[in-house]
This record gives structure tokens, C-alpha cells and sequence, in this order.
């Protein structure tokens, strides 16, 4: 398991993603509780995405595209991921118990 994986799981089953508002430096994402996420803006479009838009997804589902390597893809997966696992107390808990020790 992953950090990635952390976040996503604590992420409500009951959100979907609303809307992406593309800035000039950082990308939103709107949740169906109005909720805003935002991350950095990366153009870079050297692959194909995973997903043809995250707007309708599962948050859960669409919070998956932060691993793409479409980077603007991946900036709107996180825009979703930060805000849907920010909020939840689940997912800094479950991150505290599942995550590996790391040696650096």
C-alpha cells in the first residue's frame, strides 16, 4: 500500500467530482458537497489520460489519476485527492497506521 492509496481509500464513496476550473498556476476541483481542492497546474500532455474528463467521476475513482503520467491529468487528480482526504479524520488516521517506515 502506498500513500496514494491511503488517501484515496479515506475518501467518501458518496462524493463525486462537480467541476475542474483550469488556472493559470493551479487547477481546482469541485466535490458534490462544494467543496474546493486545488494543486499545481502542469501543461505537460506527453501521454494519453487515464480518463477523458474527471467531471461525473467518483471522487474516489477519479482521485486515481494523480498517479497518471499525463501530468496535467495527474494535477487534476490531486486537486480532488488533497480536498477529499484533507477533510477526513479516516485518512490522516489510516495514514498513521498503514504507512511503512521509510529509510531515507
Amino acid at each position: 500500500m502506498d500513500y496514494y492509496d491511503i488517501l484515496i481509500d479515506g475518501i467518501s464513496p458518496k462524493l463525486y467530482v462537480s467541476r475542474i476550473v483550469h488556472g493559470k498556476s493551479w487547477i481546482a476541483a469541485e466535490l458534490s458537497d462544494g467543496r474546493y481542492g486545488i494543486a499545481l497546474h502542469d501543461t505537460l500532455q506527453s501521454r494519453e489520460r487515464m480518463f477523458p474528463t474527471l467531471v461525473g467521476m467518483p471522487a474516489r475513482e477519479a482521485a486515481g489519476a494523480a498517479r497518471s503520467w499525463n501530468l496535467l491529468e495527474a494535477s487534476e487528480g490531486m486537486a480532488v485527492t488533497i480536498q477529499a482526504s484533507t477533510c477526513t479524520s479516516s485518512a490522516l488516521s489510516a495514514a498513521s497506521t498503514k504507512a511503512a517506515p521509510r529509510a531515507w
